[in-house]
């Protein structure tokens, strides 16, 4: 079947469109693994100020002379430490923050896409069922012209029959008129003699 110039298009349309909406879903992926990779590292770092910070406290025990000094290096540890847990999870929620609006940017985005594909498609099922039905009445008025072409011819070969059979009949009764009076004379002949 030969495609029309509209169906190309719109099968060019449809490949560009889902083209296009397996690129957006492969950078939606690229884009969670980065963010995934970021939040990692986020809390990677956090964890490795937190073994420094446990690694020095020993130095800054052992550095204490008085009660109060120890209670003040624990004080300084608990709200360095608090610091650095607030510090990591802001910057843990920015980036989940940032992941879910770009996410969510990419979901919209795609959406457009496949809303497009969807209408595309339907587009080309409802030139399809049109081409379809265009056949089928090609078709149908086809096989109606042949049905009466086939009528045509046999009530013309009929009458050709019905005068092949005249000419014949009328052949065969020239004939035996012309006997009649060929008899008819030779019999005048012979009684004229």
């Amino acid at each position: 079947m030969v495609q029309s110039p509209q169906n190309s298009l719109n099968a060019t349309t449809l490949l560009e469109a889902q083209r296009s909406a397996l690129e957006m879903a492969s950078d939606l992926n690229s884009m969670a693994f980065n963010f995934a990779a970021d939040l990692n590292r986020n809390l990677f770092e956090l964890a490795q100020k937190q073994i420094k910070q446990i690694a020095g406290l020993q130095q800054r025990f052992a550095s204490c002379r008085t009660p109060e000094e120890v209670f003040s290096a624990q004080a300084e540890m608990i709200a360095k430490t608090a610091q650095d847990y607030k510090d990591g999870l802001t910057a843990h929620a920015d980036l989940i923050g940032k992941a879910t609006e770009s996410y969510k940017r990419g979901i919209e985005q795609l959406k457009g896409v496949g809303e497009k594909v969807s209408h595309e498609t339907e587009r080309a099922m409802e030139q399809g069922k049109e081409a379809a039905r265009s056949m089928m009445s090609q078709t149908e008025r086809a096989i109606r012209q042949g049905e009466e072409a086939a009528r045509s011819a046999v009530s013309h070969t009929e009458r050709e029959i019905g005068q092949g059979k005249q000419a014949a009949q009328d052949a065969m009764e020239g004939s035996a008129g012309r006997k009649r009076k060929d008899a008819e004379r030779e019999d005048r002949t012979k009684r004229a003699h």
